[in-house]
């Protein structure tokens, strides 16, 4: 869990972390429930490798970007 960037607005690092990390930040309130169990059916889609950033600012829902295993980031 080392791995996590969070600042209260985005998370970054790997969706597998992620994945774990989530189940926290729900309980201290970030998310409402309905938007908790949204994001966690996306994640499931995403390989736990990926890097995956979470914006919770944007105003309108999360906003979710992901970098696969292989890709490069310029």
């Amino acid at each position: 869990m080392n791995n996590i960037y969070d600042n209260g607005d985005q998370l970054i690092g790997k969706c597998g972390d992620i994945k774990k990390y989530n189940d926290r930040v729900y309980k201290e309130n970030i998310l409402d429930e309905d938007t908790y169990n949204e994001l966690k059916e996306e994640l499931k889609e995403i390989d736990d490798e990926s890097i995956i950033m979470i914006d919770y600012s944007c105003g309108m829902g999360l906003y979710i970007r992901v970098w696969e295993k292989d890709e490069v980031i310029k």
